[in-house]
């Protein structure tokens, strides 16, 4: 996943409510989305630069994979590696019921821009990373 593209894809959202600042932008990031949440923060302020959203804070909220077992009767968070089987009696489970989302849930908007501070207009797209940089992966030989 091109985590800059999420994050320019948050951006972008968030833009599209043209308030005069934009102080948050809080999204909800699930164990199994496959998404690096620190791979996403450094995509983030890439991402923001040039933008309303400049001096936004990224706020993640973490969701907990959470499967559904039926012998035990019950919901179970699961454990890492523990291959979606239930952590007190080993039972596999297909049934997942938390830990996929990922999704943009809020943003805290400002007032105004401080006194003197023109409002960024993104006239551009953020460049690509270089052929060199490798977010969450080593480099290819």
């Amino acid at each position: 996943m091109n985590l800059v593209s999420l994050a320019d894809d948050a951006v972008a959202s968030a833009e599209l409510e043209r308030p005069p600042r934009i102080e948050a932008v809080r999204v909800r990031i699930g164990d199994l989305s496959g998404v690096v949440i620190e791979a996403l923060e450094f995509a983030w302020d890439v991402a923001r630069e040039g933008t309303s959203c400049h001096r936004a804070r990224l706020e993640v909220e973490r969701i907990a994979a959470r499967i559904r077992c039926e012998p035990c009767r019950g919901e179970r968070n699961l454990v890492a590696g523990a291959a979606f089987r239930c952590p007190d009696c080993g039972t596999p489970s297909a049934e997942i019921l938390a830990g996929r989302e990922l999704d943009l849930t809020a943003l805290e908007l400002g007032d105004e821009l401080p006194a003197g501070e023109p409002a960024p207009s993104r006239d551009h797209t953020p460049d690509p990373l270089p052929e060199t940089a490798h977010v969450g992966a080593p480099p290819h030989p």
